[in-house]
């Protein structure tokens, strides 16, 4: 989880984890690493191994923004494969070209090399 612990998708992620966990018949802890707007626990997900046991739980403006902001980042949309998605959040702003308000997907995000999908 890379955003705080409390807020709205830490809620969500605790729920889904807990409903993963009675599925799978095994433990699933949310871990949050938070900090620098998500980059922090999403540069965890995308360092750590390809085994499918770490998952980010985050919007996909997450990950399509910070690298173009910041560019000492070592990810990109690329290092990550959704597997599955919780819902869609509208953003506030609308988009320059087509002024059509933009959705943003809440998904579960593994490492590009796993094999979970």
């Amino acid at each position: 989880m890379p955003f705080a612990a409390g807020g709205g998708l830490d809620q969500n992620a605790r729920a889904f984890a807990k409903a993963f966990s009675e599925a799978l018949n095994t433990p699933v802890a949310v871990m949050n690493r938070d900090g620098a707007a998500g980059a922090i626990g999403l540069a965890f997900v995308a360092g750590a191994r390809a085994d499918g046991y770490a998952l980010a739980f985050t919007p996909a403006v997450s990950l399509t923004s910070q690298p173009h902001r910041v560019k000492t980042i070592k990810y990109g949309v690329e290092s990550f494969s959704p597997c599955a998605t919780s819902s869609t959040t509208s953003s506030r702003s609308r988009c320059w070209r087509t002024r059509r308000i933009r959705r943003s997907p809440t998904c579960w995000w593994v490492h590009a090399r796993s094999r979970v999908r």
